[in-house]
């Protein structure tokens, strides 16, 4: 089980409250009260300072409709992805991946900061999974995986395919981001090595999907 208030955010109650609180921080300066916002404000601050397990993080995305609400799971489930990394097995790790990359794939009304916050998170686990070759299945399966949304006669499929694959260049190439998860310079240039003796080779062809990508954003706000 979980430990008290872990326990706690698993009861319906608590996804009441967080989804009530982001409504009132996402309504209109008419209808809520500067007090009003402050406390919302207050009760997802307080969640951000908890350190949830993956398990949590998880039945939030699964259990809340709204917006916001998913945007601070998937943040709290990357904070917990970097935290608890040292414990995580590969089982898990690719379980994590094959649960976001789902959920994005049977949400098609997501919206988009809430995918990227998702894309972004899976861009995480792979880089970790650099590291570590006991995780080299995991990051085959993601690489797998990529490829095969890349190659979909569905358009949203190929577009997914495309924010992975931006967002892992984006993860590799940004030293800000290594900096937050912990990582030396070192270990920084190892994993990005790795990246393009592995991924870029597998995907060169791919790279036009990019400005696809781009594109699509730019004009449809995929």
């Amino acid at each position: 089980g979980y430990p008290g208030y872990q326990r706690a955010i698993m009861e319906e109650d608590f996804v009441v409250q967080l989804e009530s609180a982001a409504e009132v921080m996402m309504g209109s300066p008419h209808q809520v009260t500067a007090e009003q916002r402050q406390m919302a404000e207050q009760v997802f601050i307080e969640f951000s300072k908890g350190r949830w397990s993956y398990s949590v993080c998880q039945h939030l995305l699964e259990a809340s409709g709204v917006a916001y609400v998913q945007f601070q799971a998937v943040s709290a489930l990357k904070r917990a992805v970097v935290r608890e990394w040292p414990q995580t097995s590969p089982q898990d790790a690719d379980s994590l991946r094959l649960f976001l990359t789902n959920y994005v794939l049977h949400k098609p009304t997501l919206v988009k900061y809430v995918t990227e916050q998702i894309v972004q998170t899976v861009a995480v686990i792979v880089k970790c999974c650099t590291v570590d070759r006991n995780f080299d299945a995991v990051r085959q399966a993601f690489i797998h995986s990529t490829d095969t949304l890349l190659k979909s006669q569905d358009h949203k499929q190929r577009l997914l395919g495309c924010s992975h694959l931006r967002a892992l260049l984006d993860e590799y190439l940004s030293f800000n981001r290594s900096s937050a998860m912990g990582f030396s310079w070192d270990r920084h240039c190892i994993c990005k090595k790795s990246f393009e003796v592995v991924c870029v080779v597998c995907w060169k062809e791919c790279v036009d999907c990019l400005f696809i990508l781009d594109a699509a954003w730019y004009w449809c706000g995929v």
